[in-house]
């Protein structure tokens, strides 16, 4: 967190603070919470993509419980939660809770764009206004690398011991790239491969090799990590659920076990690059689902939280330059030339990278199968067919009309996403081979993935009320889950 080209402490914040109020978010730089006494009333502010963590609150006999973490929020509180039911068909449907609402019931979150103050023994949350500072399109290509190294500069200032994930892509490829080029300092770089989807070891392997230096520490996934699903749960405590969140947290016990403290990050890149970005902020409107995603809504809700959460919790600070305010200013000002594909900031690295490395990096992104996290195919289905036929999935599916396999959207949405997928592919394939790829468009490995996705949501669910909201959970709050077993647990439901 910055304000200028300083490193924040107690002091500057306070003095911006009172000399800007409530426009002090347009002046502090990077991810942050700020809590603000000003004598009378307090004052709870988080960056434009609402931090890398949730600020939990609820009031109780007339006293107000703060906390980061939902296990927090009890052990201060001492108060038993309660599932809240509408908010469980909303975060069946689109993978988190949208607005202040939480699973807990009168457990609250500060939702995106707003502030929390406490005044005269009242809650309130108000609207902020953040502001992007738009430039023109010759300003902002000469500003966009500046302003990008800066914000990576920035994150890694007086830290040592950084490590990074490495990927095909672009977006960590750059930070790579910058660092690489400004230290004499060696990093581990990790990576995470799956045995089914996309896997990116070689890949890795040769980016590695091609900066010689750093230290690659490359892992696979297991087919038994569904078996993790339970501690995931618990880490999380209910922020979000996306399929990535296998990955993340293998990475962070990888990160814990090597004892790292600082991870810098691409999360965002995607969103804030998004030729809809700077529209979906301001449009609260816009539907949000899986499948038909809102741009800041997926970034802040999901993208930044899973990562941040996730990492927090097992005491690794993420850094994320991509959402640093001055390069989103710069973004949103050339959002027209990287439309959805993020095409200037791709040619961009084309022309810095060396040509050899340019080779290596891919050009397209992918995800590792959600199959790779079990034993086999089959007992994928079958747990699946398992969670279908319980009285939990069968009232929750009703309530959210969401079929197995839909991801959550109407039919009507999953026509516009296939046709739309269909007529994108259509554009990169050659045309002596659109005969044949017509016929593998629409494969049944998509249809699966979301299926067995939409299932480990629910799953995700049962866990989450089993965990924080049965007469058990003050065990739990107490010692911890490390005894707990999920076979048994799926055993007695």
């Amino acid at each position: 967190m910055y304000i200028g080209e300083k490193n924040n402490d107690v002091h500057s914040i306070v003095e911006s603070f009172e000399i800007y109020g409530d426009d002090i978010v347009n002046h502090v730089e990077g991810i942050y919470t700020l809590l603000i006494y000003d004598g009378c009333n307090l004052h709870i502010y988080q960056d434009v993509m609402n931090g890398a963590e949730i600020v939990y609150y609820s009031k109780i006999d007339e006293r107000l419980y703060i906390s980061n973490t939902l296990v927090g929020l009890y052990n201060i509180s001492k108060k038993d939660f309660a599932v809240n039911e509408e908010a469980k068909v909303l975060f069946a449907r689109y993978g988190f809770v949208p607005g202040n609402q939480t699973l807990i019931k009168d457990v609250y979150k500060i939702k995106p764009q707003h502030k929390l103050e406490v005044s005269n023994g009242e809650v309130l949350e108000k609207k902020i206004a953040y502001r992007f500072e738009k430039k023109s399109e010759q300003e902002a290509q000469k500003d966009w690398n500046p302003r990008l190294q800066r914000a990576i500069s920035l994150n890694v200032k007086e830290k040592s011991g950084v490590s990074m994930p490495i990927s095909g892509g672009y977006d960590s490829n750059y930070i790579l790239h910058y660092l690489n080029s400004h230290s004499e300092e060696e990093m581990n770089l990790y990576s995470i491969g799956g045995h089914v989807g996309t896997d990116e070891s070689e890949c890795v392997r040769k980016i590695a090799k091609f900066y010689g230096k750093h230290h690659l520490r490359l892992s696979f996934t297991s087919n038994t990590m569904i078996n993790d699903l339970p501690d995931i749960v618990w880490r999380l405590g209910g922020a979000m659920f996306e399929r990535g969140i296998f990955l993340q947290y293998r990475l962070a016990k990888e990160l814990s076990r090597n004892h790292e403290q600082y991870l810098i990050c691409g999360e965002c890149a995607d969103q804030v690059m998004d030729l809809n970005f700077e529209r979906d902020l301001n449009d609260s409107s816009v539907e949000t689902c899986t499948g038909i995603r809102n741009t800041y809504d997926y970034a802040s809700y999901v993208i930044l939280k899973k990562s941040g959460i996730m990492l927090n919790s097992f005491d690794i600070k993420g850094l994320y330059p991509y959402t640093n305010q001055r390069f989103m200013d710069t973004a949103v000002s050339l959002c027209h030339l990287n439309k959805t594909t993020k095409a200037f900031h791709k040619s961009n690295c084309e022309k810095i990278f060396d040509k050899s490395l340019s080779k290596i990096i891919h050009k397209e992104g992918g995800s590792t199968s959600v199959v790779s996290m079990f034993e086999s195919e089959e007992a994928a289905v079958k747990l699946c067919e398992w969670i279908e036929g319980t009285e939990f999935a069968k009232k929750l599916l009703s309530q959210t009309k969401i079929l197995p396999g839909s991801g959550g959207s109407s039919k009507k949405q999953l026509l516009k996403k296939l046709f739309t997928e269909f007529f994108e592919t259509m554009k990169k394939v050659k045309a002596r081979f659109m005969a044949h790829s017509l016929n593998t468009l629409l494969p049944s490995f998509k249809k699966r993935e979301r299926r067995i996705s939409n299932m480990l949501v629910i799953l995700y669910l049962m866990l989450f009320e089993e965990l924080y909201c049965s007469q058990r959970s003050a065990g739990y709050f107490e010692k911890g889950i490390e005894a707990f077993d999920l076979k048994g647990f799926l055993q007695n439901m």
